[in-house]
């Protein structure tokens, strides 16, 4: 589960690495959140390394929570599409607060 950054930036695939799996922030690799647990993520945050968190959309101000300072972009599923964190409040405002 991954994306490539968009034109004019350096091609690369971004994904998710681990799940938030319940509201202390447990968090598994995809398949097992997937397989043991029935969960896939709705919204993945990326790091300034790279590394991706996912969660469902009732686990996302969790995972938020987990690094805020260290998020540069997040993506949906639904859509793909990869946006800098700074459109994150303005997304977070339009699909129901949980910050």
């Amino acid at each position: 589960m991954g994306i490539n950054k968009g034109a004019g930036e350096t091609t690369r695939i971004v994904s998710c690495h681990r799940v938030i799996i319940n509201a202390d922030g447990e968090a598994l690799r995809p398949d097992r959140a997937e397989s043991e647990h029935g969960i896939t993520p709705d919204i993945v945050f990326i790091r300034y390394d790279g590394w991706g968190l996912g969660a469902r959309e009732c686990d996302r101000s969790v995972a938020y929570r987990m690094s805020p300072d260290e998020w540069t972009h997040f993506f949906t599923i639904a859509d793909r599409k990869l946006r800098p964190i700074e459109e994150y409040t303005a997304y977070s405002l339009t699909n129901g607060n949980q910050n």
